[in-house]
């Protein structure tokens, strides 16, 4: 693949995930979040959902921009930058998933 498919490809990544993210920061689009779309409807309901896609707005924007960087590491070959956005990915997700399902952050509080 040549240095400005690349490129695009990258930018086309950043935009998608600008624009969920944007679209999630809202509060609304739970259908887009795996595990709370398909969890029963008792179990959503324990759910902040509106927080939890808040939230999971903000995650995706943070992540957007690895995007274009991994397009332009490709793109000028520059395989070290490639695997090292693709780790922080991974430790950033991780990271991300461990803060969710820790500390009923995101769990409805009962009332009296």
């Amino acid at each position: 693949m040549n240095s400005s498919r690349q490129l695009i490809l990258g930018l086309v990544g950043t935009v998608v995930l600008l624009i969920i993210g944007l679209y999630l920061s809202q509060g609304k689009g739970g259908f887009l979040l795996a595990g709370y779309n398909t969890a029963p409807g008792e179990e959503k309901k324990t759910w902040d959902g509106p927080a939890l896609c808040k939230f999971m707005g903000k995650v995706l924007i943070c992540l957007s921009p690895s995007c274009l960087v991994i397009g332009f590491a490709k793109a000028m070959g520059i395989d070290w930058l490639e695997k090292v956005i693709g780790i922080l990915i991974i430790l950033f997700v991780v990271g991300v998933v461990c803060y969710v399902n820790t500390g009923n952050r995101f769990k409805r509080i009962p009332k009296p």
